[in-house]
């Protein structure tokens, strides 16, 4: 379906893309517009009627050169018959009315019948009671041989019928030239599928009338037949060995009429295993088809029939065996030179059923006497047989499986002549070859190869006639699209002296239109169209108009601009924007000389662009964005204009440039114009990996740094390049840089002398440990600072600045000699160091070049001493905050003159020290500064230790201070902890302050070094000193207290006595009145509802739950009585039901006081409810228009019940207030503890110190600690 479908589809396309290239190519050539249209008629014509043309006049060549040649002999009267009947055949087929599944031809499988001319071939086709098509077929005992070839058209399948002489033991030229037309039909026909299989067919007559070798010849020469099929389709098919003429022996005739009519139809055969040879499939085969008939003959041996002598047909079946084997080795045996065919399997049949004539058992034709008339038993006559089992299933031929096909009875037979019928057949026509059509396989793809070959000379001459069509089409279309394009974004009008902001705009549009075609231009495909010619020319042409338009509308104005501005910045310049006027000037001179270079449109575009200031300044409207957007227009119409038409621009420029020159000649403001460029500044951020923004620290800007200065030479570069011949740049430039240097330095030296601030980056304690642990490493700050000076200021400078730069670089020696470093490293630091040696001994004497080089080794060592002290403090420091203390302790508390072994942090400051008095010999203040990158990291690690110390003592403060002052002591411990004998403060400030305060006359004072001493807070002193000394004034006041406490106990007791007095009387009360029950008698009126409401309440439920029975008052709006006795000790919720439509609120009253409280909203009587009283079905009331609901009640009783009630309430009140006060008085004589003077003294001991006044931090810690920001800042040691 779908070939049918796509093959008019694509000649359409084809013949469609044939006419517009014979069109497009009349077009181009001028031809008249009607000459175009016939010749592209004319040729689509000649396209597709040209094959049946040629075919038409090779058909008639052939055929008269057959004519001539054979004069119509009996060779050439075969061939024409063969190509007659099958195309006679395929025609009719083909133009079948059915073809729901398609062709026939290419749908059904097609199976091929090959025997010998006595087999009965025709005979078993015409007589198999298969419905024929195309074909009057009446059956026939001797039907007319075939002569060539004939067609089977059936339901499922096609049967091809050949002649016997196809297979005869004498072949002839003929008829190999006949069985070649066959296979190269077939072939042709069939491309997909060619063939499904062969059925081969041998009679029972040739078997017995022919010897072993004539069987054995007859089977070589099918043999052949397939495998010529084999190698012309590339397929292996399965073959099927048909043995025909079964009626000829002996008993078959009495064995068929036992059977019912439907049951000749099915296969009686038997199918092959995969895995079985030719031998044993023979052998199988008729060895349990004989039995299973036998079993058939004795199953039926009840039904009435005579069947004696069909008892002999199974022997006869076993007799065939040896007559069988070697026409089927002939076959089936493997050979190295033929394809083995696929062995399907053995088949017993009869197209006619006759008298028998052979027989191994009863003897030869004169010793078997005639059989009778065979008679075909109608179901109806059968005769009761004793079970089920009276016929033998026989195996399905539809099945793989190799066992005998089955023969399953049912259906209507009717009655056909005796003679004419054929049976075995049906089935395996219409059920056994269609269902194999699978069985087919592919000898590889040479099939395929074949199949494409064949047509690939005409494939490829479509193929080249649509691409030649498609090549010109789409010519024509992208050069179509292009004009279409340039048509429709055609920009606006131009005007001399127009709207400045607009014509920009416009020549935009049209500088972007021609840059798209020219994008189009530089496209390859683009110039490998047929057009592409004419489109350059449209470019070039629009190049010119814009840029005469440029150069009248835009570029006058822009001059002019440019001029007025750069003089009026040459008198006053607050914004410096000199040096961005001024780069406009140096980058468009410089694009007009490299224009005249010639240099084309992509080169200009990746030399430095020039600003769009002046832009701005002409039309204040426009933003920055489009400014640079308007850039490009300048770049176009420098690129586009002719370079012998764009000298004078240059002199205009030139000459600006020039005034700049004259008027600011020491190129100062390049510094501001740098600083413009986008560059990245120096920071404290650069060096130091914190997050925090730092409180101070300055900042070098861009200009100052490597990256800047390469972009000012690169720019003096280019202001070099379009200076005038006659301006003297070089000695301005030698000016420039030496103001330039000196600049840079004090940026850098400024930077360094505020780099320790970088530490305010730090913004928690991971910040902080992460920076402590690179210390030692060539990755800390100071380190990666000197490396970067040391870039920033090569030994090329060091002409007037060599001091601070050689420390700078001997400290940078030393760094990589130290053994932490890797080879490479130390193997340059030693160099360096031998070299710098040698060259101060060249240039100033060997002897202080012999100096030099032993301060360099004594610094060296050193160095080394500070670096190995530096890992072992940070390792130590990084191993918790209790080490750090311990590493601060012994550092605050060291004294030289002990003999004590020195602390790891002293020895650190000592090994700084030496280094420091190798290095520097004078005091130049940029030496002191550069040092501070070796010193720096010694007061940082201190900064460190001293903020992990500080933590460690606060955690300390908190745990043996505070946390048993505030969770496990009473407040007559709290003095006698804090400040008696062996107290927890003065036992924090021998253990674990000592090291850092000392005691005077005034108290504690921290101990300092390096102008600065551990992290803790200055109010935490204040508060250890005052405790201390306010402790004997407390002393004095216990006296005064002792009396005072006996007098308030005694009040205190004799108040609460009087209190519970009365609370026992309130309790009397309240006993009496839950235990009283209380009658009442309900009388429950109708309830009304707002007449506006949609629905009417008809049900009002009132519901008391008590202990032994609920009761339930039901109001249908009628007036209803019931009698209740409520007492509060069994009886709790009260709830009010109201049903108003399909709704039902509920007001409930919970609790044992919930009655008492019913009656009091009911006590009037009556009670109006409205939505609000009802949360849960407000929404529900209102969309019922319900605006209130009048629920009514009479009581008898109820005044006696609430009288009750409300008494028990005021004693319940009275009896709660009276145990607050009791609660309140047991408090204050539990802190009074009995008037005991002990506790009493102890009481006014913790007065000065409750637990909330005690300071809990009292440390400065890292950032990001708790508290931290109403802490001041811990302060920084001085860099030695």
């Amino acid at each position: 379906m779908i070939k049918k479908v796509l093959k008019p589809v694509l000649s359409l396309l084809l013949a469609t893309a044939l006419f517009i290239l014979v069109w497009l190519f009349g077009s181009y050539e001028h031809w008249p517009i009607w000459l175009s249209l016939l010749s592209g008629a004319i040729v689509v014509l000649v396209s597709f009627s040209g094959r049946r043309i040629v075919g038409f006049i090779q058909k008639t060549a052939s055929q008269q050169k057959l004519r001539a040649s054979a004069n119509l002999d009996k060779k050439s009267e075969r061939l024409l018959s063969i190509g007659s009947l099958w195309k006679k055949a395929i025609s009719t087929a083909r133009g079948s009315a059915g073809r729901k599944s398609g062709n026939p031809i290419s749908t059904l499988p097609l199976f091929l019948v090959l025997g010998g001319g006595t087999t009965g071939k025709t005979t078993l086709l015409a007589n198999a009671n298969v419905p024929i098509r195309f074909r009057n077929v009446s059956p026939q005992i001797d039907p007319p041989p075939t002569e060539t070839i004939e067609f089977f058209f059936e339901d499922k399948a096609i049967l091809l019928d050949t002649s016997g002489r196809y297979v005869n033991p004498e072949q002839t030229a003929d008829i190999n030239e006949e069985w070649d037309l066959i296979t190269r039909l077939l072939l042709k026909t069939r491309q997909r599928e060619s063939l499904s299989g062969v059925i081969v067919t041998i009679s029972v007559e040739d078997l017995w009338s022919s010897d072993s070798t004539k069987l054995a010849r007859i089977s070589q020469n099918i043999r052949q037949r397939i495998d010529s099929l084999m190698r012309t389709t590339n397929i292996r098919f399965p073959v099927y060995i048909m043995v025909t003429k079964l009626d000829l022996l002996s008993g078959f005739g009495h064995f068929v009429s036992s059977l019912p009519k439907p049951r000749t139809d099915e296969i009686l055969g038997y199918l092959s295993k995969p895995e079985e040879q030719w031998d044993q499939t023979l052998e199988s085969s008729l060895d349990r088809l004989s039995g299973e008939i036998r079993e058939i003959l004795f199953s039926r041996s009840d039904a009435g029939t005579d069947s004696s002598e069909a008892l002999v047909f199974p022997l006869e079946i076993q007799a065939l065996k040896p007559l069988l084997t070697p026409f089927i080795k002939g076959l089936f045996e493997a050979s190295p030179y033929l394809e083995l065919p696929v062995f399907r399997g053995v088949f017993l049949s009869s197209g006619t059923i006759r008298g028998a004539r052979f027989s191994s058992i009863l003897g030869d034709e004169g010793g078997i006497r005639k059989e009778q008339p065979v008679e075909i038993l109608e179901p109806n006559s059968r005769v009761a047989l004793k079970s089920d089992q009276s016929t033998l299933e026989l195996g399905n031929g539809n099945q793989a499986g190799a066992r005998p096909a089955s023969m399953i009875s049912g259906g209507s037979p009717k009655k056909a002549p005796p003679f004419t019928m054929g049976v075995f057949l049906k089935d395996f026509f219409t059920d056994l070859l269609p269902s194999d059509r699978s069985q087919v396989i592919p000898l590889g793809l040479l099939a395929r190869w074949r199949r494409f070959s064949s047509n690939i000379l005409l494939v490829s001459w479509y193929g080249f006639n649509l691409l030649l069509g498609l090549y010109f089409s789409y010519s024509f279309y992208v050069t179509y699209h292009t004009v279409k394009t340039l048509s429709a974004r055609e920009p606006g009008e131009i005007r001399i002296g127009g709207d400045f902001h607009q014509n920009l705009e416009n020549l935009e549009g049209y500088r972007s239109l021609i840059d798209w075609m020219a994008g189009k231009d530089r496209s390859i495909l683009f110039h490998l169209l047929a057009f592409s010619g004419q489109v350059g020319v449209i470019e070039d042409r629009m190049k010119e108009r814009f840029t005469d338009l440029f150069s009248r509308a835009v570029l006058p104005e822009m001059n002019a601009t440019l001029r007025a501005k750069i003089r009026e910045l040459l008198n006053d310049d607050p914004k410096n924007q000199l040096a961005d006027y001024a780069e406009i000037l140096v980058r468009r001179i410089n694009l007009i000389r490299d224009r005249e270079n010639r240099m084309g449109y992509d080169d200009l575009k990746r030399q430095p662009q020039p600003g769009t200031l002046d832009l701005a300044t002409i039309d204040p409207t426009i933003s920055p964005q489009e400014a640079r957007h308007f850039a490009d227009l300048y770049l176009a119409y420098t690129a586009w204009v002719p370079a012998e038409a764009i000298g004078p621009s240059k002199d205009l420029l030139q000459s600006l440039l020039l005034e700049v020159e004259q008027t600011v000649p020491d190129f100062t403001w390049l510094v501001d114009w740098v600083n413009t460029q986008n560059l990245q500044n120096v920071t404290l951020a650069t060096f130091w990996k914190g997050t925090a923004t730092p409180k101070h620290g300055r900042t070098i800007p861009a200009a100052y740094t490597n990256t800047g200065m390469r972009r000012i030479f690169e720019f003096l570069t280019e202001v070099q390049a379009a200076s005038p011949p006659n301006f003297p740049i070089a000695l301005h430039e030698q000016s420039f840089l030496a103001w330039y240097r000196i600049r840079k330095e004090e940026a850098w030296l400024g930077f360094l002398q505020s780099f320790q601030d970088g530490e305010s980056t730090l913004s928690d304690a991971i910040a902080w440990k992460g920076f402590f642990q690179s210390l030692p490493t060539p990755q800390n700050p100071y380190i990666l600072l000197a490396n970067r000076m040391s870039e920033e200021f090569p030994a090329s400078q060091d002409n007037q600045h060599e001091r601070w730069q050689d420390l700078l670089r001997r400290i940078l020696r030393i760094e990589n000699a130290r053994p932490q470093s890797g080879l490479v490293s130390r193997i340059r630091g030693y160099a360096g160091i031998l070299d710098a040696s040698g060259s101060t001994g060249t240039h100033h004497g060997a002897k202080r070049g012999q100096r030099y080089f032993v301060s360099m080794i004594d610094a060296s060592k050193a160095y080394t001493r500070f670096s190995q002290d530096l890992s072992q403090a940070v390792g130590d420091g990084l191993k918790g905050q209790g080490h750090a203390l311990g590493l601060t302790a012994a550092y605050f508390s060291f004294s030289h003159r002990s003999k004590n072994k020195k602390p790891v942090l002293i020895d650190l400051g000592d090994a700084l020290s030496s280094m420091k008095e190798n290095l520097i010999s004078s005091s130049d203040p940029k030496e002191i500064l550069v040092w501070e990158l070796v010193s720096g990291q010694f007061s940082s690690a201190l900064d460190f230790l001293d903020r992990e110390a500080a933590c460690e003592i606060n955690d300390r403060w908190v745990a043996d201070v505070v946390s048993p002052a505030q969770a496990s002591l009473t407040s007559k411990e709290l003095n006698h902890f804090l400040l008696g004998a062996g107290g927890s403060i003065p036992a924090f400030m021998e253990k674990t302050m000592k090291p850092f305060v000392m005691r005077g006359a005034n108290g504690y004072r921290l101990i300092t070094k390096d102008g600065a001493g551990v992290a803790v807070s200055p109010e935490f002193l204040v508060f250890i000193n005052t405790a201390i000394s306010g402790r004997r004034s407390l002393e004095l006041a216990m006296k005064e207290t002792e009396l005072e406490s006996k007098k308030q106990h005694l009040d205190l007791v004799t108040l609460r006595q009087s209190l519970q007095k009365q609370d026992q009387d309130d309790s009397r009360k309240i006993l009496m009145m839950t235990k009283k029950q209380f009658p009442v008698v309900l009388k429950a009126l109708p309830t009304d509802v707002n007449s506006q409401s949609l629905s009417k309440p008809y049900l009002t439920r009132l519901t008391l739950s008590c202990a032994e029975k609920t009761h339930v008052l039901n109001n249908f709006n009628l007036p209803v009585r019931s009698s209740w006795t409520w007492s509060p000790l069994v009886c709790g919720r009260t709830t009010l039901d109201i049903r108003i439509g399909k709704l039902t609120v509920s007001r409930s009253y919970p609790g044992p006081n919930g009655f008492a409280h019913f009656l009091e909203a009911f006590y009037q009587g009556r009670l109006r409810l409205t939505p609000q009283d009802f949360p849960l079905y407000k929404d529900a009331l209102v969309n019922l228009h319900v605006t209130h609901l009048d629920v009514r009640f009479r009581f008898k009783g109820a005044h006696a019940l609430l009288s009750s009630y409300k008494q028990g309430q005021l004693a319940q009140a009275s009896q709660d207030r009276i145990r607050n006060k009791i609660r309140k008085i047991d408090s204050e004589l539990s802190i009074l503890d009995q008037n005991d003077l002990e506790h009493q003294q102890e009481s006014l001991k913790d007065r000065p110190f409750a637990s909330d006044k005690i300071p809990v931090r009292i440390s400065n810690c890292f950032p990001g600690e708790q508290n931290a920001s109403s802490q001041p800042e811990a302060p920084s040691h001085d860099n030695l």
